[in-house]
C-alpha cells in the first residue's frame, strides 16, 4: 500500500505538467514546439523518476541509521523499477498526446475530443488503480518475469516512446497569442440544447458533475481491486447494518480520504463566477458546495451497488460521515482557493489522511468512539460554514483572488502566471 501511494504521488507530479505546459500559460514565452515537447517529458517522466530514486535512497540511509547492524538497501527490486519506468512513461505519453479539451487551437473534430470522456476514464483507472493492482503481483527477480509480461511491457513502453518522438499537434502553435487561431463560433445541436438548459452558475454544473463522477467511479474500481483477495468484500454490500461505522470508514472511505485534497470544485472557475450576475454571498455558497459533489456521487454509487447485489434497501446509510466528508472537502477546497495553488490544496488535505492513519494504528478504540459519536456531522457542518466564509473573503477582499480575477487561474502562483 505504501509503495502504491508513493508511486501515485509521483504520477500526480507528472500529470501536473499538463496544466503547467498548457498553451494559455506559455504562449507568451519564446518556446518552440520541440522545446515544449521536451519540457513536458522532463516534467512528466524524468522528474518523478528522479524523485522516486532519491526517496528510495534516503529511505535506505534512514533504515541503516535507525536499525542496529543494518546495511544500506535500495527498497525496490529491478522488476519494480522497470514497472515504475513503464507507468511513468505512459503518464508522459498521456500528458503530451492528450491535449486539454479547452485548447483553442485543437480541431473540433479531433479524435481526442470525440473520445475525451472514455480517455479520461481509462487514464484515471490506469494511473489510480494500476500501482495497487500490479505491485503486489510483480515477480521478485527478472528471471521470473514470464515472456507475456515482457511483451506487454515492451508494447506499452513503445507506445510511450512513440509519443516522445512525435510532438502532438497541441504543441504546434503560434508563439504569439494574437496569432493563435480563433475557435469556431458554431455550436453543435447538443451544445445548443445544453446552453438552453443551463443558465448562469448552473452552466458550470455539468462539467463539475462529470469530473466528480469520474473520480467517484475511479474510487469504486480501486476498492474492487483492493478487496478482491480479501475474505470479506464489503464493497458489494457497503451499507450492511452489520457493518459498524468504523469498519465502513476503514474499508470503504479510504479512497475518499486519499483524494480529499484533489476533489474537483469550482475554484478554477472563480474568475468566471465573478462575471456572472451573482451576489458575492451566492458565489461563495456555490464555491463551498461544489467540492461536496464527489462525496455525494460516491455515496449514490455505493447505494446503487448495495441495492443491486443485496436486492434490498440498505439499513445504514452513514449519512453522518457523508456530511463530515462534504464539510472537510469544502474547507480544504476553500483554503486551496485562498492560497491560489492546487499543490497547496493537496498539502492541506493530506493531514486528514495522516491523522486517520495514526488513529487507526495506535488509538483504534478512540477512533471507533469518535466516528460513531454524534459530533462528526456537526463538525462537517461547521467546516462547511467556515469554507463558505473563506470563499466569501476570496470573492470580495482577498489580494490573491484579485490576481485570480485578472489571470483567470487559481492553480498557479503569481510567478508562474
Amino acid at each position: 500500500m505504501a509503495g502504491g501511494l508513493t508511486l501515485l504521488m509521483a504520477v500526480g507530479v507528472g500529470t501536473g505538467a499538463q496544466t503547467a505546459l498548457a498553451r494559455r500559460h506559455v504562449a507568451t514565452l519564446p518556446l518552440s514546439p520541440k522545446e515544449l515537447h521536451r519540457a513536458a517529458w522532463v516534467l512528466a517522466v524524468v522528474l518523478p523518476l528522479a524523485m522516486l530514486t532519491l526517496a528510495r535512497g534516503l529511505g535506505g540511509g534512514w533504515h541503516m541509521l535507525v536499525t542496529d547492524g543494518a546495511e544500506w538497501a535500495f527498497h525496490a527490486s529491478a522488476v519494480r523499477v522497470v514497472f515504475d519506468g513503464v507507468l511513468l512513461g505512459l503518464v508522459g505519453a498521456w500528458v503530451v498526446m492528450v491535449p486539454e479539451h479547452r485548447e483553442s487551437n485543437v480541431p473540433r473534430d479531433s479524435w481526442f475530443l470525440e473520445h475525451w470522456l472514455a480517455l479520461r476514464l481509462v487514464g484515471l483507472v490506469t494511473f489510480m488503480v494500476g500501482p495497487f493492482a500490479v505491485i503486489p503481483r510483480l515477480p521478485a527477480t527478472m528471471g521470473e518475469v514470464p515472456p507475456a509480461l515482457w511483451l506487454l511491457a515492451v508494447a506499452l513502453l513503445g507506445l510511450a516512446v512513440a509519443a516522445f518522438i512525435r510532438p502532438p499537434d497541441a504543441y504546434r502553435r503560434a508563439t504569439s497569442p494574437a496569432a493563435a487561431p480563433v475557435p469556431s463560433a458554431t455550436v453543435s445541436p447538443s451544445n445548443a440544447v445544453a446552453h438552453a438548459r443551463f443558465h448562469g452558475a448552473w452552466a458550470l454544473l455539468p462539467g463539475l458533475v462529470r469530473r466528480a463522477s469520474l473520480l467517484a467511479l475511479g474510487m469504486i474500481i480501486f476498492l474492487v481491486f483492493v478487496q478482491q483477495d480479501k475474505d470479506v468484500i464489503t464493497i458489494w454490500r457497503p451499507f450492511d447494518p452489520a457493518l459498524t461505522t468504523l469498519r465502513f470508514m476503514t474499508t470503504i472511505c479510504g479512497p475518499m480520504l486519499m483524494v480529499i485534497g484533489l476533489l474537483p470544485g469550482l475554484g478554477n472557475r472563480l474568475s468566471l463566477l465573478k462575471w456572472l450576475p451573482l451576489s458575492s454571498g451566492r458565489a461563495a455558497l456555490i464555491l463551498g458546495l461544489a467540492p461536496g459533489a464527489t462525496p455525494v456521487i460516491f455515496w449514490m454509487m455505493l447505494l446503487m451497488i448495495h441495492v443491486v447485489f443485496s436486492a434490498q434497501w440498505p439499513g445504514a446509510l452513514h449519512l453522518g460521515l457523508l456530511v463530515a466528508f462534504i464539510g472537510a472537502a469544502s474547507l480544504v477546497d476553500a483554503l486551496g482557493v485562498k492560497t491560489g495553488s492546487s499543490l497547496m490544496k493537496l498539502a492541506i488535505g493530506a493531514p486528514l489522511l495522516l491523522v486517520y492513519a495514526y488513529g487507526m494504528d495506535n488509538h483504534r478504540v478512540l477512533m471507533a468512539a469518535v466516528v460513531e459519536h454524534w459530533s462528526p456531522p456537526l463538525a462537517g457542518l461547521a467546516c462547511l460554514g467556515l469554507g463558505v466564509l473563506v470563499n466569501f473573503h476570496s470573492v470580495t477582499r482577498s489580494h490573491r483572488s484579485s490576481r485570480v480575477f485578472r489571470f483567470g487561474r487559481t492553480d498557479l502562483p503569481q510567478g508562474a502566471q
